[in-house]
């Protein structure tokens, strides 16, 4: 039944006060008898006992049941084998005082895995009977005597017909006549079980034990077969033998008296006693200088008075207890079904009975409970926001975009991953036109990055058409959800894509209105405009104070002079000639001496357009070289790749300097979010460390109260789950009725704040699938702050949980 093989087990390992308890002990078990270890105090006998339940864990060696090793503390056969083959019974009895005698035995039927309510009543009402306790099923055990646990003790034990009893001095806190029917049940148990018990009492050990093992210092010194069952003499305090007794007979009265006395003779000097019979009432009164005690015996005195002899137990006297296993008619282990020693619902009923207990001040860490969920709200937008960067926000150009300098511009137009080069590195203000009422006009700005056309298809317009000439433009959604969330533009009455087609736009360098005719859907804060018209502007931006330059259109101009042939060479307009006092070959200088343009000419507007702007024009060929004449080398301009993987690589292997700007503009962003939110983040974070800190010491509180039912529930083979479980539970529900109500609360103000900053720009980056995980954060937190001390404590031995009970 039961092996075991060079077992050690140390208390305190490599301290001062280090105990060998056990030290390299080997023994083996038959499958049923009365084995007793007997020993002094401290010698290790009840360490033994321990570990061979599974209530200790041992430091080497091996322990085996029926073939199943117990050696390992994470083996979950541990639990097992305590659960379904031992049965245990405590010196100390190890019940819960808060539930009856049914609910304990109880507790251990369910464990095993029996359901059945007729099947439970059966057993329980059987085993009860066999200890004597049947009247005392639905007591509290709180209101037991000891004789009467130990009996409820005995009961459970055998209530789940194990193949082991463990017997840890359970005569040791008994009387005698106690001491004697216990040990009778556990005897007639012996018969079928096998019984290992531990006993100071040598007496009880010599009269009860088939095989007794003494054991000293943690070393077995003997292990014999006991032959000495003989008789045992222990007599019952509360009971009188007669005849054991000096009988006397006093002065004749109407009452017939005798006197009892012990045959060495006891002093009954000084003692007077008054017997008055009145009205069918027999009075006594006793008056007595010699200090002894008083005793009154009638049927509801636990004094029994025999009129006999005393004698000590035999063998016989144990053989006159009835109980049989198999009337409890259990069903095979296998088909039993491992239960839960704790239910759900019942956890549950517990956690809010159990808030409902806390102290004032326990209840007023809820507050803190509730803000520090709300500042956990905030942290995760704030971090979301860092994290998650939306480009709405900080992109300037498309991502597809890298900057160089001019002078590298010659060498990469021929590579086929580079689409287009755009002189324009920033986005430009345009400023549209719009009847608001009669005869009102309204101007009102946007942002967007202008860049060649080309880059357009017209499958890309969803909105409106594809530009059919210079002057059209298209721009993209993402700059069309800047103007329509713009409350300018809401109170202009524009609050849609459909209602920005149509709108003329302005731009101080560009000479003619541009008209929105479409709406890109490409994820770029970007507007498609002729190539002609994006050099114009980068060119009349970088000329500064020279006059504006255009395309020459020779269809609407008359031209006077010869056409430009190079760059810097313009057309200037005929009727400002004399103004200016200009001639053919003059240069127009203005600021900076780098930056002119010479006269080869000049033009009239066919339309008479009666405009005095001083517009110059030059011919297509001559656009992009009329640009890089402005510029020096270290002018920053854009290309545009299909393959940003391959450009990098190729401007890697040119040794050209490049700049990602995405890239860039991602890491000022999330360095500006992450500075801005710094204070408030670190803020966060110290509230949830106190709010973890507080749901530590309340989980601990807890914990500290249910040392003792943790213990008895480990002892009697609960699994550590089954003790997480009611702590979980608790957590759970500590966690839904504050910080969950704090944590939605500020979900809701984050998403208002949100509704009243303007677009695109953002405080919090907090989306739905962040509010989830957040709350699954909330509650993974708090249940691994929470059960922290609870893990220390399932950690340790059944044994060791007890021991921290009762110190």
């Amino acid at each position: 039944m039961i092996e075991i093989q060079h077992i050690n087990k140390t208390f305190n390992k490599g301290k001062t006060n280090q105990i060998n308890a056990i030290k390299e002990t080997s023994l083996t078990f038959p499958n049923k008898g009365f084995v007793v270890i007997v020993g002094p105090s401290g010698s290790g006998k009840t360490t033994l006992l321990n570990v061979l339940g599974g209530l200790e864990y041992i430091d080497s060696g091996k322990i085996k049941i029926d073939d199943i090793e117990i050696t390992s503390k994470n083996n979950r056969k541990l639990d097992q084998v305590r659960n379904s083959k031992i049965g245990y019974v405590f010196q100390n009895y190890n019940l819960l005082s808060n539930l009856s005698v049914y609910e304990n035995i109880e507790l251990v039927l369910k464990m095993l895995g029996i359901t059945d309510k007729e099947e439970i009543d059966n057993r329980i009402h059987y085993v009860l009977k066999a200890v004597g306790m049947f009247n005392f099923r639905k007591r509290k055990v709180a209101s037991l005597s000891g004789g009467q646990q130990q009996r409820v003790g005995i009961a459970r034990a055998i209530s789940k017909n194990p193949e082991i009893i463990i017997a840890d001095e359970p005569t040791g806190n008994l009387d005698s006549k106690n001491t004697v029917e216990i040990m009778n049940i556990i005897k007639k148990i012996s018969k079928e079980k096998l019984v290992i018990m531990v006993t100071h009492e040598r007496d009880i050990a010599n009269f009860y034990a088939d095989r007794i093992i003494e054991i000293r210092d943690g070393v077995v010194q003997k292990d014999y077969l006991n032959k000495n069952q003989n008789a045992l003499d222990i007599k019952n305090q509360n009971t009188i033998y007669l005849k054991d007794l000096q009988e006397e007979t006093l002065s004749k009265t109407p009452i017939k008296i005798k006197h009892y006395k012990n045959q060495e003779g006891q002093s009954t000097e000084n003692i007077e006693v008054t017997l008055i019979s009145q009205n069918d009432s027999l009075y006594i009164k006793v008056n007595s200088n010699n200090n002894q005690k008083v005793r009154f015996i009638d049927e509801e005195s636990d004094v029994l008075v025999l009129d006999e002899h005393y004698k000590g137990l035999d063998q016989t006297d144990v053989d006159k207890n009835e109980f049989d296993f198999n009337e409890l008619n259990l069903k095979e282990q296998k088909d039993l079904k491992r239960g839960s020693v704790i239910k759900t619902k019942d956890a549950i009923i517990y956690a809010f009975k159990k808030m409902h207990g806390y102290t004032k001040l326990q209840k007023l860490m809820y507050l803190g409970f509730v803000f520090s969920a709300m500042m956990i709200a905030v942290a995760i937008a704030l971090i979301g926001k860092v994290v998650y960067a939306n480009p709405v926000e900080f992109l300037t150009v498309d991502r597809n975009y890298l900057q160089i300098n001019v002078k590298d511009v010659d060498n990469i137009r021929s590579q086929d991953h580079i689409e287009i080069i755009n002189p324009i590195v920033e986005p430009f203000y345009f400023v549209t036109h719009i009847h608001q009422f009669y005869q009102v006009n309204t101007y009102l700005p946007f942002s967007a990055h202008p860049t060649p056309l080309n880059l357009l298809k017209e499958n890309d317009v969803i909105i409106g058409h594809y530009p059919r000439n210079k002057l059209e433009v298209v721009i993209d959604k993402r700059v069309a959800d800047v103007i329509i969330n713009n409350d300018a533009y809401k109170q202009a009455g524009i609050n849609s894509y459909k209602q920005l087609l149509g709108l003329s736009l302005d731009n101080e360098n560009i000479v003619d209105k541009l008209i929105i005719v479409g709406i890109s859907d490409k994820s770029s804060p970007t507007i498609y405009l002729d190539e002609d018209t994006v050099f114009e502007m980068a060119i009349n931006y970088e000329a500064l104070s020279l006059p504006k330059l255009s395309v020459l259109e020779t269809e609407q101009v008359e031209i006077i002079g010869s056409l430009p042939k190079n760059p810097g060479e313009i057309l200037y307009p005929e009727k400002l000639k004399s103004i200016n006092d200009l001639e053919i070959g003059m240069t127009i200088v203005r600021g900076e001496v780098s930056r002119s343009y010479t006269i080869v000419g000049f033009y009239k507007d066919k339309s008479n357009d009666s405009s005095n702007d001083e517009i110059v024009l030059t011919t297509k060929d001559l656009l992009e070289s009329n640009y890089y004449q402005l510029v020096n080398d270290e002018t920053p301009i854009l290309i545009y790749s299909n393959n940003l993987k391959q450009t990098k690589a190729y401007l890697n292997e040119m040794n050209y300097q490049y700049k990602d700007i995405y890239n860039e503009n991602l890491k000022e962003h999330q360095q500006g979010v992450r500075t801005a939110f710094y204070s408030l983040l670190v803020f966060s974070i110290i509230l949830l460390s106190v709010s973890l800190l507080q749901l530590y010491f309340i989980v601990r509180s807890s914990l500290m109260n249910r040392i003792y039912d943790i213990g008895v529930y480990r002892s009697l083979g609960a699994t550590r789950w089954d003790i997480h479980k009611l702590f979980v539970t608790e957590i759970i529900i500590v966690t839904t009725t504050t910080s969950l109500i704090g944590y939605i609360l500020m979900t809701l103000i984050i998403k208002e704040i949100e509704k009243v900053i303007p677009y695109p720009f953002t405080l919090f980056y907090f989306p739905l699938y962040l509010i989830i995980g957040g709350v699954i954060l909330l509650y993974a937190i708090n249940i691994f702050s929470g059960l922290y001390p609870v893990f220390r404590l399932t950690h340790k031995s059944p044994s060791q949980i007890l021991k921290h009970y009762d110190a």
